[in-house]
């Protein structure tokens, strides 16, 4: 029962009557509103009350490279008025290990002459995968790697030989880490690439 006391100022004064529902499920509710005055009496209003489900909140978008994450904060509103407690669930509706062919940048590695650079790199797949490493310019290597496990971290350790000029003038070149076709990625496989900048002391 919902009792609302409000004044009304003359005779044949009109006023608007207003209350909030605030549901917190969806269902059908059934209620009472009285107005009541001392000279005219009870003035009884049947209240039929419906919630509908809730529509969808905005999305919240994540990209991320493959191998990597980030995390971003959602925000929603309790409509209690009590501390409660929520649990949350996440569902995916598409997998990003099977969209073809993709190409991702990292930032560029500095490399000291004849030193070694490691990056670490993820396998992001659920089962084992032979990566192909390629370096489009002879002056920097990589050492080749066994089958990687399943979502587990690798180092690739990336040499860089120097200027083969002699000079200090900086080289620069590209790793290219590719998923050979039929690894679960696709016909044409997915691709990381890292830029490199060599820079000869």
């Amino acid at each position: 029962m919902w009792v609302l006391v409000m004044n009304i100022g003359t005779t044949l004064d009109e006023r608007a009557v207003s209350f909030e529902f605030q549901p917190l499920k969806a269902g059908e509710t059934f209620g009472r509103l009285t107005l009541h005055n001392s000279d005219l009496g009870y003035y009884p209003y049947e209240l039929n009350l419906k919630a509908t489900p809730a529509l969808p909140e905005k999305p919240v978008h994540f990209q991320a490279v493959l191998g990597s994450g980030r995390s971003i904060f959602a925000k929603f509103t309790n409509y209690t008025r009590q501390k409660t407690e929520y649990y949350c669930r996440e569902g995916s509706t598409s997998s990003p290990l099977r969209s073809g062919s993709a190409t991702q940048a990292a930032r560029p590695f500095l490399n000291p002459s004849r030193l070694q650079l490691v990056i670490p790199f993820k396998n992001v797949f659920y089962h084992p995968v032979t990566f192909s490493f390629i370096v489009e310019n002879p002056a920097f290597s990589v050492r080749a790697m066994d089958s990687m496990r399943p979502k587990k971290i690798n180092n690739i350790t990336v040499y860089f030989e120097g200027n083969p000029s002699g000079s200090k003038t900086p080289i620069t070149s590209k790793l290219i880490v590719a998923c050979p076709p039929g690894e679960g990625s696709g016909e044409t496989g997915l691709k990381w690439i890292y830029y490199l900048k060599g820079i000869t002391p």
